[in-house]
């Protein structure tokens, strides 16, 4: 029901990724150019996502994985919402190190983003090797994401 305040046209774009979301509605003819295709089904997607969140935030977790349209996504959706000016929704990004730096791509996407202002970094130490996985583990990486979020967030938290 969400999804259903997107415009039409809108979702007829997003009907290219997830053709059973109005079965009512066909996808657009493919009748213009390539790039702006993408351009409106990146828009489709931002727009998806924000009303998916509403107010709340979108949690994006190993981008170091994501494909190249999800990045493109994701970075008009960080430039649309400074655009609106929009506190709603907030987005947060979880990339491994390592990980990121092996996919130039997504490293490079996320500079961007930071070059802009767009995107705040924040470093978590590694957990600790004394630690059987387990809930201990869990609870301990909660909390450390809970207090740099907050201090992101400008509303402090406890444990």
């Amino acid at each position: 029901a969400t999804l259903l305040v997107i415009e039409p046209e809108q979702r007829r774009e997003l009907l290219r990724l997830v053709p059973a979301l109005d079965p009512t509605m066909s996808p657009p003819a493919d009748d213009a150019a390539p790039a702006a295709m993408r351009a409106r089904l990146i828009d489709a997607i931002a727009t998806a996502l924000i009303a998916l969140a509403g107010d709340g935030a979108l949690w994006v977790d190993d981008v170091h994985w994501i494909d190249e349209l999800t990045l493109e996504a994701l970075h008009h959706l960080a430039h649309r919402l400074a655009r609106e000016r929009r506190s709603a929704p907030r987005i947060v990004l979880t990339a491994r190190g390592q990980e990121l730096a092996d996919r130039p791509e997504a490293h490079g996407a996320l500079l961007k983003l930071e070059r802009a202002h767009l995107l705040q970094r924040i470093e978590l130490a590694p957990l600790g090797a004394d630690l059987e996985a387990g809930p201990g583990q869990y609870a301990q990486l909660l909390r450390a994401l809970s207090a740099a979020l907050g201090a992101c967030l400008g509303t402090p938290r406890s444990g």
